[in-house]
């Protein structure tokens, strides 16, 4: 999995360019300075449970937001049902379900809930923008 790391600040102590480690058995990424071994990590489960159980626990008089909150046209190549799929935990595409024509990967520029509905939210623009209203 490719990660673009081009966004991340040089390191705090020694200044040199950070690597980026994502161990997709335990869902953490971990950020380290080879040159000072200054790291920070962090578990994307940890971050999201916590926040699916603040969620729950402190918005039990809202109305819960759908993940399908959109519709999807249908495939502008051979008119068939398309659908959306995660990428990699951080990300989203929609995908024709008979040709697999599919949209590029937009990725949420963070793990929260909100940035990962907005990289959603923008893959099915993409999809759904047509030449007449492009």
């Amino acid at each position: 999995m490719a990660i673009d790391i081009s966004s991340l600040k040089p390191c705090s102590k020694c200044g040199n360019k950070p690597t980026v480690d994502v161990d997709p058995d335990t869902l953490s990424v971990s950020i380290i300075c080879e040159h000072c071994h200054t790291s920070k990590s962090i578990s994307l489960f940890e971050q999201v449970s916590k926040e699916w159980n603040d969620k729950q626990c402190h918005d039990e008089d809202s109305t819960p937001t759908p993940l399908d909150d959109f519709e999807l046209l249908p495939c502008p190549f051979c008119g068939g049902e398309a659908r959306v799929e995660q990428e990699y935990y951080e990300g989203w595409h929609v995908e024709c379900t008979d040709c697999e024509t599919r949209t590029r990967e937009f990725l949420a520029e963070d793990m929260t809930a909100e940035a990962l509905k907005e990289a959603r939210k923008e893959a099915v623009a993409l999809w759904n923008r047509r030449a007449a209203n492009a």
